[in-house]
């Protein structure tokens, strides 16, 4: 827009924005009073006197080269001289290749872009939102997490591990995270090349993941914790020895009931996963990780999982009481009682009387 921002006219690709907005919420898109998606339109009032400054949405191609050169950078490729391999060696079994990365990104950014389109927006739909900062979020931790020289298989299992709890683990229903699974299996037949990587993806063989104890090739990133024995990682390794993963968690939960209120957290399958996850996220950023959880038919377990995920990272755990004693309900209802018969006992040409009537506190004795 290349109109004065100190003009009092406001400029034509203004007036075309306001009234595309005023149309859009007229006809209830994109929020504004009657939006399927819970949004709210810019006023056109508050467009009037903008200058407009469009930043659209990354292409593809962009969203591609961007984060192709950013794990191209990270991961060391050398080439392979027919003589090194061995007749059961597979392309998954060497370092990842370049066409193997591209292929990642690619699928990655292509389902992300038709995940955003193909759930009708609804009520329970809300959070069907996947943004830069998801694209961003699932890439980063592939480099973040494994080594330059990390063979082909270790780099996929953590992409369809992240996939996995960046896009479905968002999907409220089954019938939607069964059309999610169909979709990253006809988007990586579009892109992978080789039978091999293209077989690890679509039999999508999920590990379980942690940063729960101390990884022998990682030593010197770790931080003391509440756990003698233990040391955490802020690597992010699949888990070995899923026996030894539980012993470790049941031992912590013990230690914690030894010193604060005891929690009660049944280690199903389901609950292991979920305290791994949510211990990673709020151990891996140094400014502190962000989660929220939404427990359906069991409200006590976010609690129970967050007091022993804090405790096992070395931080307090605080909760804010939200519900209200009976003798605390009783005072303050009392108290406003009292508030609405002094209000009453000043209005004139009605039935109420004096305070010390009969007729207020008839009124008010059960708001």
């Amino acid at each position: 827009n290349t109109s004065s921002p100190f003009s009092s006219q406001p400029s034509p690709s203004a007036q075309s924005a306001a009234a595309a907005s005023s149309s859009s919420s007229a006809r209830g898109e994109d929020g504004g009073g009657g939006g399927g998606d819970g949004t709210s339109c810019v006023s056109p009032q508050l467009l009037h006197h903008a200058v407009l400054l469009p930043l659209p949405y990354p292409r593809d191609e962009e969203l591609i080269q961007i984060y192709s050169s950013l794990l191209k950078a990270h991961f060391e490729w050398r080439t392979v001289k027919p003589s090194d391999l061995s007749y059961y060696t597979t392309v998954a079994d060497l370092r990842i290749s370049p066409e193997v990365l591209s292929a990642v990104v690619t699928t990655t950014v292509e389902l992300q872009r038709r995940l955003n389109g193909m759930y009708a927006s609804n009520a329970r739909r809300r959070h069907y939102r996947f943004t830069m900062t998801t694209l961003s979020a699932l890439i980063s931790s592939l480099y973040c997490h494994l080594p330059s020289t990390a063979i082909c298989r270790d780099v996929l299992t953590l992409w369809l591990h992240e996939c996995h709890w960046s896009y479905e683990k968002r999907l409220s229903s089954e019938v939607d995270r069964e059309r999610f699974r169909s979709l990253l299996t006809m988007t990586a037949k579009k892109h992978f090349e080789d039978k091999d990587v293209l077989d690890i993806v679509v039999n999508r063989q999920l590990s379980l993941f942690h940063s729960l104890m101390k990884s022998a090739s990682d030593s010197s990133n770790t931080r003391s914790t509440p756990l003698s024995e233990s040391v955490l990682s802020r690597s992010y390794q699949p888990v070995r020895d899923e026996a030894k993963l539980r012993e470790e968690i049941e031992r912590a939960l013990m230690l914690h009931n030894e010193k604060f209120p005891p929690v009660y957290f049944p280690l199903y399958t389901e609950n292991l996963q979920m305290l791994c996850r949510v211990h990673h996220l709020l151990l891996r950023s140094t400014s502190g990780g962000h989660v929220v959880l939404v427990a359906e038919g069991n409200p006590s377990m976010p609690r129970h999982m967050m007091s022993l995920v804090a405790y096992m990272i070395g931080c307090s755990f605080l909760t804010l009481d939200t519900m209200m004693s009976s003798s605390e309900e009783a005072l303050l209802q009392s108290e406003w009682s009292s508030s609405l018969t002094l209000s009453a006992s000043h209005v004139t040409g009605g039935e109420w009387e004096d305070s010390s009537g009969a007729g207020a506190g008839g009124c008010i004795a059960e708001p």
